[in-house]
C-alpha cells in the first residue's frame, strides 16, 4: 500500500533558529477518532532558535521534552529554554551510538549506496538499542506528561523512531506513519551539514534522508523479531493493550 501524503505544512512550526519542529498529530487511527494536535511534537536540536522562538515556543504549554541525545552531544548543543518555561527536561546518558550522524561519518570515503546500506541496517536496531528511553517515554506519557516533545540531534533517526513508536500505539496505520517519517524532507539541514563540509555531498545525502524504506526497516524487524510491532511495544516497552487503551484516552479524540 502506498503511504498516505499529507501534503500540508500546518504541523510544521517554522520558528526562527528550529530545525525540523512538527506537531505529530492529527492523524487518524484505525480504531476511531483522530491524534489530537498540539500535544506531541518532534525536533531537532534547539540550540539555535532565537530568543523569540524560545519565547514562543514555552508558550505551547509543552509539560516534557525527552532529548534522545548523548551527553556530549547536549554539551555541544544544549537545550536552554526548558528551565525558564517551567518544562521538564529528560535525558538518558548512554554509550551507544545508533543513529549518531557523526559515527556514521568517520569514515568519509563511504560510498552513496554503502551509505544508503548502513542507514536501513541502521533502522533494524535503532529501537532495540533506545528501549530504555522509549519505555521511559511511554511511562512518562502514561503518566499524562503531555503536551511532549521529542528531540535528537536531527529528529531524524532516534526521533523518528520515537514517533513512529508512539503513533504505533495510538493504531496510526503504518502507511500513515511512514509518510509522517518521509515529511521531514521538507526539513533544512543547512545548520548541521556545515559541520561536515568535508564529506563529499553524495555519501551525506543518504544519512541526511528520510527515505520510507528507512523506517519500513524498522517495521521489517519488528516482524522478524517480535510478531510485529505490537509485540515490540508490550514486551520490549511495556505496553500492551490496557496501557494503549490509556494512550487512546489521553491523545485521541
Amino acid at each position: 500500500m502506498e503511504p498516505q501524503v499529507y501534503p500540508d505544512r500546518s504541523r510544521l512550526l517554522p520558528l526562527d533558529g528550529a530545525l525540523n519542529l512538527r506537531d505529530f498529530g492529527g492523524y487518524p487511527s484505525a480504531r476511531g477518532g483522530h491524534v489530537r494536535r498540539g500535544m506531541l511534537y518532534r525536533g531537532g536540536a534547539m540550540h539555535l532558535l532565537s530568543e523569540a522562538a524560545e519565547r514562543e515556543l514555552a508558550g505551547l504549554g509543552i509539560a516534557l521534552v525527552w532529548d534522545l541525545r548523548r551527553r556530549t552531544e547536549r554539551d555541544d548543543q544544549p537545550t536552554r529554554w526548558c528551565a525558564a518555561a517551567g518544562t521538564e527536561l529528560v535525558a538518558r546518558d548512554h554509550e551507544q551510538t545508533p543513529g549518531v550522524l557523526a559515527a556514521l561519518l568517520r569514515d568519509n570515503r563511504l560510498e552513496p549506496e554503502a551509505a544508503r546500506a548502513a542507514m536501513i541496517e541502521l533502522y533494524g536496531v535503532l529501537a532495540e538499542v533506545h528501549a530504555p528511553s522509549y519505555r521511559d517515554i511511554f511511562a512518562r506519557l502514561l503518566d499524562g506528561r503531555v503536551p511532549f516533545l521529542l528531540h535528537c540531534t536531527a529528529g531524524k533517526d532516534r526521533t523518528g523512531v520515537g514517533a513512529a513508536l508512539i503513533l504505533s500505539a495510538l493504531d496510526v496505520p503504518r502507511e500513515t506513519i511512514v509518510a509522517d517519517y518521509a515529511l521531514t524532507a521538507v526539513a533544512d539541514f543547512g545548520p548541521l551539514l556545515d559541520h561536515y563540509a568535508h564529506v563529499p555531498p553524495e555519501t551525506i545525502a543518504p544519512l541526511f534522508a528520510s527515505e520510507p524504506a528507512y523506517i519500513e526497516a524498522m517495521f521489517d524487524a519488528f516482524d522478524a523479531r517480535h510478531g510485529g510491532v505490537d509485540g515490540f511495544l508490550e514486551h520490549e516497552l511495556g505496553v500492551g493493550e490496557d496501557e494503549r487503551a490509556r494512550l487512546r484516552a489521553l491523545l485521541v479524540h
